[in-house]
């Protein structure tokens, strides 16, 4: 027996460059992300509801502004072109044909008593009157789909307000890396506490795209990330390296991988989206 609710997470990856530029600050109207393909079983469903989890700049100040979520299918295979560069106007073109719906997120749908640190979190039809409640129909391309029995939806965001996904933290004076095991540890970080912004499984970019990793834990001086070659945990293409050496020539030449005094460290995943259906 099939059943009759399902839920799909969406975890789009958003390079750490464009999360830093313009000064980190998002405009209203901008893309947050760009389409990000999910699959869903095949045929159509109803999408009864969403839940948004967002981290926080600097770990502190939450990200709680309104946004929109806009859903589209591929065309004889096509997938749609984009709505623009992220962190920048919605300006793409030629995707029109592909729309198929979208949701909408006020400031009432996140939560009141917001967490004090790491994440803001939001749901449609729990804000009130004001919110919206999902009860629309989506249905991509007929075998569309990575795999059999599936088809493939697309889900991008457009943000109303001035989000921030900065962190503050940043590769301290003298940083090196320290091998113990599988993992290794970038110890002397300055600025925010990183507990405050990363969790183990998040995967790390430097300001301008240098991979650091995959965290395996951390505390308020040192991230430790993983050399252990293994299938990442990240829910992202990220292949974890199985040595310094193999760790190194993935970022770039260069001993610390071109990594330098300074550089923001930013989770490429600090948004996720958990999509609600019924079958």
């Amino acid at each position: 027996m099939v059943n009759k609710y399902f839920n799909v997470t969406v975890k789009p990856t958003i390079k750490a460059s464009e999360q830093a530029a313009n000064s980190g600050v998002y405009s209203t109207g901008d893309v947050i992300f760009d389409w990000h393909a999910i699959d869903v079983p095949k045929g159509a469903s109803k999408l009864i509801g969403v839940t948004a989890i967002l981290r926080q700049k600097h770990g502190t100040v939450t990200n709680e502004f309104p946004f929109q979520l806009v859903y589209a299918k591929s065309i004889n295979g096509v997938a749609p072109t984009s709505l623009g560069t992220v962190n920048e106007t919605a300006d793409g073109v030629g995707y029109y044909s592909n729309l198929i719906g979208k949701s909408s997120f006020i400031a009432k749908d996140f939560s009141t008593d917001h967490f004090d640190n790491g994440a803001s979190i939001a749901a449609l039809t729990q804000g009130g009157a004001d919110s919206e409640k999902p009860s629309i129909v989506l249905e991509g391309e007929p075998d569309s789909g990575t795999n059999v029995g599936y088809d493939k939806l697309y889900v991008a965001m457009l943000g109303e307000g001035n989000f921030d996904f900065s962190t503050a933290v940043a590769i301290g004076p003298g940083a090196g890396v320290d091998i113990s095991g599988n993992n290794g540890t970038f110890g002397v970080i300055d600025g925010t506490d990183p507990t405050l912004c990363f969790a183990p499984g998040d995967v790390l970019h430097a300001q301008d795209d240098i991979i650091v990793g995959e965290v395996a834990s951390l505390d308020a001086s040192n991230i430790t990330f993983k050399f252990s070659g293994e299938a990442t945990a990240s829910e992202t293409d990220y292949t974890v390296p199985s040595t310094l050496a193999n760790w190194v020539i993935q970022n770039g030449a260069g001993a610390a991988g071109d990594l330098l005094e300074n550089d923001e460290l930013f989770n490429i995943n600090p948004i996720k989206i958990i999509l609600h259906f019924e079958k």
